[in-house]
């Protein structure tokens, strides 16, 4: 699991709520992605990367940044998670 950023005064359970949020948020335009025809997680990486989308901490895609969100989103489904 990648490493949170968890403050001292907040419990583990408010940011693991927050990543849950996050990949919720993230997983249509990453289905969508899937959809085209990109089935990397490199690709969707340099796909989100391209629109401009931030990771929750504001940084860049990579492909374990991808894995780790479509492993949280159950609403990408089995189809989405083909090509790991």
């Amino acid at each position: 699991m990648a490493a949170l950023n968890v403050h001292a005064d907040q419990p583990l359970a408010v940011a693991m709520g927050r990543a849950e949020g996050f990949a919720l948020a993230v997983a249509p335009i990453i289905a969508g992605i899937v959809a085209s025809g990109i089935g990397t997680d490199a690709g969707i990486a340099e796909a989100l990367n391209a629109r401009g989308i931030a990771t929750a901490r504001g940084g860049r895609w990579h492909a374990q940044t991808v894995k780790n969100v479509r492993a949280r989103a159950p609403r990408l489904g089995a189809e989405a998670r083909a090509c790991d």
